[in-house]
């Protein structure tokens, strides 16, 4: 194309860069490109923004680039590139070692960057909170990723490292405890400051809709996967409670199964660390979300009904695109939400443990429950880049440190990270406060 730089060229396999922010031009990936350069030039590392529109990743990257200049640092390279353009998004995902893909949907737009990293053996994380383009990233590239060496970890974001990594943690006290776990339940608490409740991006929507869409697509992938990959036993041990519905009232709020990714998650990483180690104690996860006041209860319901219908036809799931404020009473909007929006709005996630003692006796409820929090600033667009970005330092670190135990494939956050010490990074860090 016309503008290739013409020191760039395949056979030159030495990434320029360690570290690329893909879709900078993004209202989520202008906040990563600036954690980026917060954070990676005290590790070494250098980086690039890259997308399809050089002035545009240029005008939503200016605090990243304002950051980098006043920290007395280069200005950071931007790279042109378009997603469809297959032989030029190979050549660039070559000159990086690490890859930050934020262009949702990545129902649309995330397979041709995990098969160009793939291919160029760059590793690859992302932010996706879509369950069926990420079960459809393992069943088409784990193979060619652990060949390469390289690894593809999605839901490096609030979707769903504080769910993953939480009900590990919380699995892990259990054992301590001498005990074998048998299930974990997680409570999402929103809080703002602001009194408009939180708000959203249109992209972050739009995949939520997406997402939530492709359920039957997703069970259909999910039938080739299991045929694909050795059987494990995920059978629930012991005699569980039932688990908590709406009616449930958790500390004077309401819990309701929360309809994100978390759940998809935290599964695939028992069946993930079940095929590493079947002596591994896997869990029963499933997650909730509360509502403090039943007026929020009322309208989430009435809300939650309109959307199950208008997720029906792809005629209908148009509408619901068209307006996203309509159908979120003003939640999300095209602009997405103000800096002071963002100051004002926290999350904490409660997670209870339950296990059984060496000696109990497995046909009845469990003996031992542990409680465990999770804390954070607001999820979206605060935490969900320094989880990204420091989940990519936790893995760079382990591979300096020569600790890497698993050479690459497509892992979800904990069964990659969670044995390298992530959860413990993000405390110091203070991306997270866990408290047992």
């Amino acid at each position: 194309g016309p503008f290739l730089d013409p020191n760039l060229n395949m056979a030159a396999q030495t990434p320029k860069y360690d570290v690329m922010v893909l879709g900078a031009s993004g209202f989520t990936g202008k906040y990563v490109a600036r954690t980026v350069v917060n954070l990676c030039p005290s590790k070494g590392l250098t980086f690039c923004f890259a997308g399809r529109d050089m002035k545009r990743v240029r005008r939503f990257c200016t605090a990243a680039i304002a950051d980098a200049v006043t920290a007395g640092l280069a200005e950071p390279a931007i790279v042109e590139v378009d997603i469809n353009n297959k032989t030029r998004l190979r050549e660039v995902v070559g000159m990086a070692r690490y890859v930050l893909n934020c262009t949702g949907p990545y129902r649309y737009y995330g397979e041709p960057v995990v098969a160009a990293c793939v291919d160029a053996g760059t590793n690859y994380l992302d932010i996706s909170g879509e369950p069926e383009f990420i079960e459809r990233m393992a069943l088409k590239y784990d193979e060619a990723a652990r060949e390469k060496g390289c690894f593809v970890i999605s839901a490096c974001g609030f979707d769903s490292v504080p769910a993953d990594l939480g009900a590990a943690c919380t699995a892990d006290l259990i054992v301590a405890k001498g005990g074998t776990p048998a299930a974990v339940q997680s409570f999402l608490s929103l809080f703002t400051t602001h009194g408009r409740g939180s708000a959203g991006h249109y992209t972050t929507y739009e995949c939520v809709v997406l997402g939530m869409s492709s359920v039957p697509a997703l069970r259909k992938m999910r039938r080739e996967l299991t045929a694909k990959e050795p059987a494990v036993d995920l059978k629930p041990i012991g005699r569980l409670p039932p688990f908590q519905t709406g009616r449930f009232s958790r500390g004077g709020s309401w819990a309701l199964p929360f309809m994100g990714a978390d759940n998809a998650i935290v599964r695939r990483t028992q069946k993930l660390m079940k095929m590493r180690d079947p002596k591994y104690p896997h869990i029963q996860y499933s997650a909730y979300f509360t509502i403090q006041r039943l007026p929020t209860l009322i309208i989430y319901y009435a809300i939650g009904f309109v959307f199950m219908i208008m997720l029906l036809t792809s005629f209908t799931r148009k509408i619901l695109l068209a307006f996203p404020r309509l159908f979120t009473l003003g939640m999300v909007s095209h602009a997405g939400p103000t800096e002071e929006q963002l100051a004002g709005t926290t999350f904490t996630m409660e997670f209870e443990g339950l296990g059984y003692s060496s000696s109990a006796d497995r046909s009845k409820h469990p003996d031992i429950k542990v409680n465990t929090r999770i804390a954070g600033a607001e999820p979206g667009y605060v935490a969900t880049p320094l989880l990204l970005v420091h989940s990519m330092l936790c893995l760079e670190d382990a591979h300096y440190a020569g600790s890497l135990k698993v050479k690459g494939g497509v892992l979800t956050p904990a069964a990659a990270l969670h044995p390298l010490g992530l959860m413990k990074r993000l405390e110091r860090a203070g991306v997270l406060q866990f408290k047992s």
